[in-house]
């Protein structure tokens, strides 16, 4: 869904209210074996992954704030996991969802690695309107025929135009030092995405 800290991943399934979208295909994996003992021995090397304990979304309590129409939402794994994370967003109190996805492994692996993982916005077209409150979701799928055992993290972001005091100080502070004065004024998602890019760089 997103290119931040994360590489190219397939995503089956994409709605955004009043827009109509393609979804890129998840990519299979097949391997011909000629023996059932090969068999075996794929399934030694290869057992499938436990669901990981963690799922949560890189965000503060109760609500974070941004300032862009399209922010990238990152969310953290604590164990790599073949299986699929479903993503939605929210406007909160709304009966629809703005987005749901069904996210499987990236594009080029079997499996979605441990560690901080995004979702990017722009990638589906949803702009977020100011002063309103959207929830998001990432919940790890680990049976699709038991969804009483999904674990899910969730969090509350707002997007707000930016203060005057900001956009002065923005201004005035070199671009890899932005990630402080995105904390000292409250502005959450930029400060993340800020450190993921310096994370990147470096």
């Amino acid at each position: 869904v997103s290119r931040g800290m994360v590489s190219q991943q397939s995503a089956s399934r994409g709605i955004a209210r009043n827009i109509s979208r393609g979804a890129p295909q998840s990519t299979g994996h097949s391997v011909s074996h000629e023996t059932e003992t090969k068999k075996e021995e794929v399934k030694e090397e290869n057992p499938p992954l436990l669901s990981p304990e963690i799922i949560a979304p890189l965000a503060p309590l109760p609500t974070g704030l941004t300032i862009s129409s399209q922010p990238i939402l990152y969310w953290y794994l604590s164990s790599p996991w073949d299986g699929e994370v479903e993503f939605t967003l929210n406007e909160v109190g709304a009966m629809e969802p703005i987005l749901e996805l069904i996210i499987g492994p990236p594009a080029n692996s079997t499996r979605r690695e441990a560690g901080v993982h995004a979702t990017r916005l722009s990638d589906y077209n949803i702009i977020l309107d100011k002063d309103k409150d959207y929830e998001w979701f990432a919940v790890i799928v680990s049976d699709p025929g038991q969804r009483s055992g999904d674990s899910l993290g969730s969090a509350i972001i707002k997007r707000v135009e930016p203060s005057p005091k900001l956009t002065e100080r923005l201004k005035n502070t070199p671009k890899e030092q932005w990630q402080f004065v995105y904390a000292e004024e409250g502005i959450w998602y930029e400060m993340i995405d800020v450190l993921n890019q310096l994370i990147e760089a470096h």
